[in-house]
């Protein structure tokens, strides 16, 4: 297990949503999965996002999620 993902990958939907089904079982139990540009030219990240996480993620102003 690891402490954090941060993920920062190609930014379609398919592929988002992928990584996260992927590595989100390797993150340990209090750890932090994160990725980058959650943001409106990009779609397909903030519904793979919305999908995996439904509302229970962070946004932040480089448009970094937790």
């Amino acid at each position: 297990s690891v402490d954090a993902i941060y993920l920062d990958s190609i930014h379609t939907y398919a592929e988002t949503l992928a990584s996260i089904q992927r590595w989100r079982p390797k993150v340990r139990a209090g750890g932090a999965f994160c990725g980058h540009d959650f943001a409106d030219y990009y779609p397909g990240v903030q519904q793979a996002v919305r999908d995996a996480f439904g509302d229970r993620f962070e946004l932040f102003d480089d448009t970094s999620w937790t």
